[in-house]
């Protein structure tokens, strides 16, 4: 085993291919294929999510795995975690105006959480997941704006 300053590098893949016009068909490990386009404004066909919709997905996915995590580190009981993503990007800049970031400027992630945990545990859930979430990260240190709302919700009781 490593020691504590000795890297764990985890290497991940994935490949792609072009299909036509704005489709590509993605492919992870052993996993169904994944698939982008673009709306068609974009000038795509709609077929499926944008890349920029997946990394959004991503985020979610990415701050499930980190709310788990760390939840479980910290004792906290967490029953059911619901999320919400949303982005803002200037088009200007991936049709080459280079004064304008191709990427989201602002990102709006909502994520309600039913436990039975004080306020003051989420809160701290919060704060760690949100400094350890590598998707959050990557977006944080892009400079993206990152607007998050925790909610916290009372546990439905289990049935009898």
């Amino acid at each position: 085993m490593p020691g504590k300053d000795e890297p764990i590098w985890m290497h991940l893949s994935a490949d792609g291919e072009w299909e036509s016009g704005m489709r590509a068909r993605l492919q992870v490990r052993d996993f169904a294929p994944l698939y982008t386009d673009e709306p068609p404004s974009f000038g795509g066909q709609d077929s499926a999510p944008n890349p920029m919709e997946l990394l959004l997905a991503a985020l979610n996915g990415c701050l499930a795995v980190m709310i788990q995590v760390i939840a479980r580190e910290k004792g906290v009981q967490v029953r059911e975690v619901r999320f919400h993503a949303e982005g803002d990007l200037d088009l200007r800049g991936a049709m080459g105006d280079p004064s304008v970031p191709p990427y989201f400027r602002t990102v709006r992630e909502r994520v309600q959480i039913a436990t039975s945990a004080s306020e003051e545990q989420i809160r701290a859930l919060q704060e760690e997941v949100q400094r350890r979430c590598p998707v959050y990260t990557l977006l944080t240190s892009a400079g993206v704006n990152m607007q998050s709302e925790w909610t916290v919700v009372a546990p439905v009781a289990d049935p009898a």
